[in-house]
């Protein structure tokens, strides 16, 4: 049974270093696909302001800590809404969204999902609620203040591709 945890940028790096998977040195090198979890990057399209090159809190477009593998997403949008008359250039994508719902799809038999963000609230709780709720996981919190565009940017692309029409 798989299991969702969502975190601030600050936290995951803590988390993660605590097991030894990030230091302060980048291991571009380091072979993630042989471990038991997935995790989703939530990256800002620019930097924010007033960091330094260790800072916790940076998440800018090349701050994920993790390289890219099968279990491993990197991505960047920002945490914008684009519905109704909004729109942003910005804002998580269609083919963005596709590419989560494909990852998550692939990596669906893993026991744990880790997913980040800045603050770890909209984006990585859109994203988390996404799964725990198609896929029926366990959670450590419930996602209470979700990106709702996100949200059901993802359920929307899940239901198109992977459940049957009748």
């Amino acid at each position: 049974m798989k299991t969702v945890k969502f975190f601030s940028a600050q936290n995951f790096k803590k988390y993660m270093k605590s097991f030894g998977f990030i230091s302060q040195e980048y291991n571009h090198s380091l072979d993630m696909s042989e471990y038991d979890f997935a995790v989703i990057s939530i990256g800002n399209i620019e930097y924010e302001k007033n960091y330094s090159e260790n800072d916790l809190y940076i998440n800018g477009p090349d701050n994920h800590w993790l390289p890219t593998a099968n279990n491993v997403l990197n991505i960047n949008f920002a945490d914008v809404d684009n519905s109704g008359n909004m729109q942003y250039d910005n804002a998580l994508t269609t083919e963005q969204a596709n590419d989560i719902v494909k990852f998550v799809e692939e990596n669906k038999d893993k026991t744990y999902f880790f997913i980040h963000c800045s603050a770890g609230i909209s984006r990585s709780g859109a994203v988390a609620r996404y799964i725990i709720d198609t896929y029926n996981c366990n959670y450590e919190n419930y996602p209470s203040n979700p990106n709702f565009y996100v949200l059901t940017m993802l359920k929307r692309i899940y239901r198109e591709k992977y459940e049957c029409s009748i």
